[in-house]
């Protein structure tokens, strides 16, 4: 076919499989290339209004069995009657997630996935994706608005919201290596359901039924129940500068059950939420970083630890919280004799000791990043035998871990030097090692240590000002700690000026009547 112009050329049949050739005019020289180089995202060929759902699909399928590529679903409104599935190797984009939408029609089957990343087919699902949309489920009962099951390298969900269904807004089972950026899934059902559910599968041996390096990153999620983000079975899963706003759901990050490994950065939950990250029982090793809670009810709930954060309003007042604990290493409880040597399986240590313990930790050299959970549940006084304990706040090491306060815990992390205090409870942030007397005690002070090496002295505020304020004094060394004025009333009733007698090892409990202090309990 000769001297034939290009307009005159029969029509060759798409989509292309990638194995033709075409003509390429490069420096004024004609050569070949194969047509898998010049292959151009396919745009589906539909307009005006209706059900696109198989059409869609035999499309997509086309476009899979050839070589694969990006299939364009332009501006506008579309509706599906049935599961929209984007087969290995295919990209389904529309034209932007505000311009484009696919929505589920009011009898599309209940309880199933409005779209599918992989096809059943596809036993290992690569590069399936979906881009620049909005999908709405339309309120189906139980429905699912993405869902995909051994997903790896390639796959996920950009650009994209999904709103309006009645179970799980995006659903992954068992996957490996893949990243999903700016999402917006919005539940405004008021069903027990999750925003976005990753897991893998209990039913299969571990660690074979993980999921696995999952990260997501920019994701906004709303829910008015249930959970906005829930995971189990997962190992090197991140949500990184994940912001979540939640009306009234129970949990922002709910870590549900055992083997759950990896990093939840720059969470916050707003509007109503209970708790903004749960681990709902099992033992999973997770780190917590920038948690905020703005009118959330807890920062934090920990039911392996018995732990839980409580919010203070708008500020982020949980910088980073690292959970380290092992299904094969359950709490230990350390009673009576001192010093404590912390093992090398102990990851928490539940304290029920007389009013001191020292314990011995490990050498931070050969222990980088291990991290330990000491909690007190009766009113003893927790120290290393050796100054290698830096403060929450930063600053010189030292052998102090927990006053002398039941129910307080502190978090350290080891950094190779010595053993970091990265969080801790509130009553702890207010301890104050005296160095030198007199001291003056200010509005944060709730816990005053003697270390001057001699009797201490202190200005309390006056009792007036502060009706029911507690106060907690201990000395660590044979010395005194008095009040500047006879304002404290004894146990039996009388007045002195001593808070704590002159022996090592005493401390008392002051609480303000509005007149003076009064020594409610004491080991005086």
């Amino acid at each position: 076919m000769a001297n034939v112009k290009i307009s005159q050329l029969p029509d060759a049949t798409v989509p292309l499989s990638g194995n033709e050739v075409a003509p390429i005019v490069q420096s004024g020289i004609t050569s070949k290339v194969p047509s898998s180089s010049l292959l151009t995202p396919y745009v589906f060929p539909f307009y005006g209004t209706g059900d696109i759902g198989n059409s869609l699909n035999t499309f997509m399928d086309s476009v899979a069995n050839g070589n694969g590529g990006t299939v364009l679903l332009p501006q506008g409104s579309f509706t599906t009657s049935v599961p929209i599935v984007v087969p290995l190797g295919v990209k389904l984009q529309g034209a932007g997630k505000r311009s484009t939408t696919l929505q589920a029609t009011a009898g599309f089957p209940a309880a199933t996935p409005v779209v599918k990343l992989g096809r059943v087919t596809d036993t290992t699902v690569f590069d399936a994706q979906l881009l620049d949309l909005q999908l709405d489920c339309n309120h189906v009962a139980n429905s699912i608005g993405v869902q995909g099951t051994n997903l790896n390298e390639g796959c996920g969900c950009f650009r994209a919201i999904v709103k309006n269904f009645r179970d799980i807004g995006i659903n992954y089972i068992i996957g490996e290596h893949f990243s999903n950026e700016d999402l917006e899934v919005l539940n405004n059902s008021s069903s027990n359901n999750y925003c976005i559910k990753v897991h893998g599968d209990p039913v299969a041996a571990y660690p074979g039924n993980v999921s696995l390096g999952v990260q997501f990153s920019r994701v906004t999620t709303f829910g008015r129940a249930g959970s906005t983000i829930a995971g189990w079975w997962l190992k090197n899963v991140q949500f990184v500068g994940t912001g979540i706003h939640c009306e009234g759901a129970t949990d922002g990050v709910l870590v549900d059950g055992d083997h759950v490994e990896g990093v939840i950065n720059g969470i916050e939950a707003v509007s109503g939420t209970t708790t903004v990250v749960h681990f709902n029982g099992g033992s999973s090793p997770l780190v917590v970083i920038g948690l905020s809670g703005s009118f959330a009810t807890n920062l934090l709930r920990d039911d392996l630890t018995n732990t839980t954060i409580t919010d203070v309003g708008d500020a982020p007042v949980l910088p980073i919280w690292t959970r380290r604990m092992r299904a094969s290493s359950p709490p230990t409880t350390v009673g009576a004799g001192s010093p404590y040597f912390v093992t090398e399986n102990d990851d928490q240590l539940i304290v029920s000791a007389g009013a001191n313990l020292g314990i011995v930790l490990p050498t931070p050299s050969s222990n980088t990043g291990r991290v330990l959970f000491i909690k007190s549940v009766t009113a003893t006084q927790v120290t290393s035998a050796g100054s290698n304990v830096v403060p929450l706040g930063g600053g010189a090491a030292q052998s102090f871990i927990l006053p002398r306060i039941p129910g307080l815990w502190s978090v350290l992390k080891c950094d190779g030097t010595s053993w970091v205090i990265i969080a801790q409870s509130d009553n702890n942030q207010y301890y104050e090692t005296i160095g030198s007397s007199p001291y003056v005690l200010d509005a944060n002070d709730k816990v005053v240590n003697n270390n001057v090496g001699g009797p201490l002295q202190v200005t309390l505020p006056d009792p007036a000002t502060c009706l029911g304020r507690v106060l907690y004094f201990m000395t660590w060394s044979a010395n005194a700690i008095t009040s500047a004025s006879s304002n404290i009333r004894t146990l039996t009733g009388g007045t002195t000026s001593t808070i704590v007698s002159a022996s090592a090892g005493k401390w008392a409990i002051l609480v303000s009547d509005g007149g003076s202090f009064w020594a409610t309990v004491a080991a005086n």
